[in-house]
């Protein structure tokens, strides 16, 4: 089982999927576009309760966890 993790003001939007149902797969590859469109950074997290993980660029159906970061608005004026 897989889920992505989306932090918003309420804590966190969650999608769960199993990687052998293939329905499954294709609704969270097709949410995993969709954050990547708004800008969101997505990191595979090693292990359950680290803090490390590997950014990614694509979705892996393997994955069991995948934690979205929001772009970071500013700059200079």
């Amino acid at each position: 089982m897989g889920t992505f993790y989306v932090p918003n003001e309420s804590g966190d939007a969650r999608i769960s999927w199993d990687p052998d149902v293939e329905a499954e797969v294709e609704i969270a590859r097709r949410a995993f576009g969709a954050w990547m469109a708004k800008g969101y950074r997505a990191y595979r997290v090693a292990r359950r309760g680290r803090t490390e993980g590997e950014e990614i660029k694509s979705f892996d159906p393997l994955a069991p966890e995948i934690l979205f970061l929001a772009p970071i608005a500013g700059g200079r004026r």
